[in-house]
């Protein structure tokens, strides 16, 4: 098997780090924050689609997304990612299961590295990789990475990487540990929604029956 696994969400808990952004930025445009439980609530069920500045309007709100953006891809601000509990203890098991490869949409991916190196957790993966900010190309960069193993899992927590896994056909396993909404991932097309990736090496010590129902291939006889 191969595991495609995406750094933002399934490694590393993104939402404490999101709100802290959102708090930062929110004062530079000169607007009230939310509260975390009402910034959570929102991100995970709407992503942008919420009143993340209530009752600013268009230009101001584009103005804080952009901001937003650039804070949260900061060399400062990715260093500050943690590993979800258990993390290193997961990815050692589903290495006894297939090879590993990283990625992410995110535009900083040498600061994603160096986070990985901080966490030491760099070595359970064969590469790291960015993929394309135009959504066009990632399904055949997925595929590459797939490199025609029929059994390859992409483990997402983004509606886009998952999007990008369904035009690629490949077996998705979204994670609702991220900041996507369980009924998020649905919509976009996740083969299955577990939780995170200590419920994804569960299943496969299981026999992988959910994975199977769900239209991963079995592994092969003999």
């Amino acid at each position: 098997m191969r595991f495609i696994i995406e750094f933002d969400g399934p490694i590393v808990d993104v939402l404490p780090v999101f709100f802290t952004a959102h708090e930062v930025v929110a004062k530079r445009v000169g607007w009230s924050r939310l509260d975390q439980a009402t910034f959570r609530r929102m991100t995970r069920a709407k992503d942008r689609g919420g009143e993340i500045l209530p009752g600013a309007g268009d230009t101001k709100v584009a103005d804080y997304w952009r901001r937003f953006d650039e804070e949260i891809e900061s060399d400062s601000v990715v260093a500050t990612y943690e590993p979800h509990a258990g993390v290193a203890a997961i990815l050692a098991g589903l290495a006894e299961y297939g090879t590993c490869t990283l990625v992410t949409l995110g535009s900083n991916v040498a600061a994603r590295k160096s986070n990985l190196q901080r966490l030491e957790l760099v070595r359970f993966f064969r590469q790291v990789e960015r993929l394309s900010e135009d959504a066009r190309r990632r399904p055949g960069e997925l595929r590459m990475l797939a490199g025609g193993d029929e059994r390859t899992v992409v483990v997402a927590a983004s509606d886009s990487l998952v999007r990008a896994c369904g035009e690629a056909d490949l077996f998705c396993v979204g994670l609702s540990c991220g900041a996507c909404g369980v009924s998020r991932l649905h919509q976009a097309g996740a083969s299955v929604v577990l939780k995170g990736v200590g419920e994804l090496l569960a299943e496969l010590r299981a026999g992988c029956g959910e994975l199977i129902r769900a239209g991963l291939l079995p592994p092969p006889l003999g």
